[in-house]
């Protein structure tokens, strides 16, 4: 192969698999399972043509394999707990009996909305991360009456300020690191929260608009200035919160900010939003068993964090294997049933994720990754670098990824700005989408969600990148 070829297939091998899931799926509207794995394909046809000789392909496709199987195994697992938890909590009567109950203490349907896709949804993604706060909140919102397009969509963007900091999957800690020089995560974790700042008020308010809008039973709820003042009181909240541990490094900075949230997302909610009194039996039942959930969960972390086994790169704490004791405590009875339902709604959301985890994974092997982000354009290194972390992480499905890809071609001084695009990329993650369309029984299409998330996430890139120009001119 001459040089000039070569040249050329190595500056585009970062874009020729996604173009082709992106063509396929949106262009030509093929399923995108089958998008990821002909994208799949495409990428070990050109890293075979790429390669020098038969033995470089094969050693690119085993490294790629083990790091693949490690990557799948854990956030599969994670994944798939989620769903049969979320399956048992459906047939326990644990989802009917937190409605029934959350619904008796706060009277305001735009503020149980907003508690909920917001405290708890950045609880969950402290504790556990990946994707399962969407799976988790989202069942709760549709079973609260709310149309199962909003139900998606209000978690996708009310996560994204505790992304970075996602428990067991920490990008600041694992995904940055460079094997050239040692990262003070705590001056990354204090410049990334500084360019998300904004985002701790911005979405809750956004939220509002989204539920007024596209709700029924809430366009005629009146915007009270008690409803602005609830939804600013919940992002300074979690402001509070997560910055009481900024100091010490990145762990527990959503999970506790998502705790100070929720708090106050009930304080708050019965202060200024009070039911009338019921004097029925009240149902506590499914909010001790997410209680309890979520306590282990961040026990979990907090105990073993990221330790690994000896000799094996698997996490010794996945929360998957919390959420499947969970399932299978509240549903005893049924556990095979939910076993075979939560496997195949969840099986699509695990194929995508192989396929652009493996994709991921050959690119990083083949050693082409620095040299075609050493090729890129001068102001996507610099000012709109943002925008390059955002539309890799929305490809690669998860923040984690983009970074292990980003990490080796730019200085730490540039790690803050991609987490923060990192994060609003996940907005637009192809195999959350798909989970999330999977664990509400596929009543909306991926492009219908799509389509409405996408103005939201570009806006909010808009955003980030203003504060930071605006940051930056200030010193």
């Amino acid at each position: 192969m001459s040089n000039l070829r070569k040249i050329f297939y190595a500056h585009n091998m970062l874009i020729l698999p996604f173009a082709v899931l992106i063509g396929l799926f949106v262009g030509f509207r093929l399923p995108l399972l089958k998008s990821a794995l002909i994208a799949l394909i495409s990428s070990m046809i050109s890293i075979y043509y790429l390669s020098s000789d038969g033995t470089a392909f094969l050693n690119t496709t085993q490294e790629a394999l083990l790091k693949g199987a490690v990557f799948i195994t854990e956030i599969g697992g994670i994944l798939w707990g989620a769903f049969f938890f979320m399956e048992a909590a459906e047939h326990s009567g644990v989802l009917a009996s937190i409605s029934t109950t959350l619904k008796r203490l706060i009277s305001n349907r735009i503020a149980l909305g907003l508690g909920i896709s917001f405290g708890l949804n950045l609880l969950i993604e402290g504790s556990s991360g990946f994707g399962t706060p969407v799976l988790i909140t989202a069942p709760l919102l549709a079973s609260l009456g709310f149309p199962p397009l909003l139900a998606a969509i209000l978690p996708f963007i009310n996560c994204v300020v505790g992304i970075p900091f996602g428990a067991l999957g920490t990008p600041l800690r694992l995904g940055f690191p460079s094997d050239t020089f040692a990262v003070d995560y705590i001056t990354l974790a204090e410049k990334t929260y500084a360019a998300l700042e904004p985002f701790c008020y911005l979405t809750p308010l956004v939220s509002v608009l989204l539920i007024k809008r596209y709700d029924p039973e809430s366009k005629s709820i009146p915007l009270t200035k008690n409803i602005w003042a609830y939804a600013l009181g919940l992002g300074a909240a979690y402001r509070f919160g997560s910055t009481l541990l900024l100091d010490h490094g990145p762990d527990f900075v959503s999970a506790l900010g998502g705790f100070f949230a929720l708090v106050a997302s009930l304080v708050l909610g019965i202060l200024l939003f009070p039911s009338p009194k019921d004097h029925s039996r009240p149902q506590f039942h499914g909010i001790f068993v997410y209680g309890l959930l979520l306590g282990c969960l961040f026990l979990g972390k907090l105990i073993l964090g990221d330790q690994r086994f000896t000799g094996f790169p698997i996490r010794q704490f996945n929360p998957g294997i919390v959420f499947f004791i969970f399932g299978i405590l509240i549903s005893i009875r049924s556990v095979k049933k939910n076993f075979k339902q939560s496997t195949l709604r969840g099986m699509r959301t695990l194929g995508v994720l192989t396929c652009l985890s493996l994709i991921v994974q050959m690119t990083r092997a083949s050693g082409l990754v620095e040299s075609s982000l050493g090729t890129l354009p001068g102001i996507l290194r610099t000012d709109l670098l943002g925008v390059l972390s955002w539309a890799l992480c929305a490809l690669c499905g998860t923040s984690t990824i983009s970074n292990l890809l980003l990490s080796r071609g730019f200085l730490e001084t540039s790690f803050p700005v991609i987490a923060a695009g990192g994060a609003l990329g996940v907005m637009m993650a192809f195999q959350t989408i798909t989970g999330v369309k999977a664990i509400l029984k596929d009543r909306f299409q991926e492009l219908d969600l799509l389509k409405k998330i996408a103005p939201l996430s570009v806006g909010f890139l808009l955003v980030l990148i203003a504060w930071i120009q605006i940051k930056t001119a200030l010193g």
